[in-house]
């Protein structure tokens, strides 16, 4: 399958058929996002013009403790159905998606075939918030501040999301991510 995969990927080298291809495979995002911000997400691997990757479902946190990253998959899981801090998160803020490290990039984000999303309205960026509100040691951990948090987050409008900068998790099937210097084919 990846053999495959990276022979018919490895078949585009034209930037016209790489956008037709990524406009075709992510047509439920360019419905969507109604708005001319892009959306970024940062990595530490180097991709040479593109790259279709598939997610991990059971991603463990960078930053965040282990036991809140748990028990905010387990309200998120009740709420929409899918575990939200396992998504692939993304912000059409270039500049926050690839500032978490030197050694980041930011490349441009594109979720392929159907997807969920969801996003708070009440903070940019999960892990800032909780460096701020909730206690990291387990001991002090207060889960009602995680589920008072947990209930901002809404499954709709990602043209606003987008707009203001928010950070949101996606849970997808695969997405691409296309440097950036590609920006102009996808407008």
């Amino acid at each position: 399958m990846r053999f495959e995969q990276y022979i018919n990927e490895a078949r585009i080298t034209d930037t016209d058929d790489l956008a037709s291809l990524i406009k075709k495979e992510c047509k439920w995002f360019f419905k969507e996002k109604l708005t001319n911000k892009f959306l970024y997400r940062g990595t530490i691997s180097i991709i040479d013009d593109y790259k279709k990757i598939i997610p991990r479902k059971k991603r463990m946190p960078k930053d965040t403790p282990i036991h809140i990253h748990n028990f905010m998959n387990k309200v998120f899981t009740k709420k929409f159905g899918w575990p939200g801090r396992n998504g692939v998160f993304a912000t059409s803020k270039a500049s926050v998606a690839g500032g978490h490290s030197p050694t980041v990039k930011a490349y441009l984000f594109f979720p392929v075939g159907k997807y969920k999303y969801i996003w708070s309205p009440k903070t940019d960026d999960f892990y800032m918030y909780v460096g701020r509100e909730i206690p990291h040691e387990k001991k002090f951990f207060a889960p009602s501040m995680a589920e008072i948090l947990a209930e901002t987050y809404i499954d709709n409008n990602l043209p606003l999301a987008m707009e203001k900068g928010y950070e949101i998790s996606f849970w997808c099937d695969a997405y691409y991510l296309v440097d950036l210097r590609y920006k102009k084919y996808f407008l």
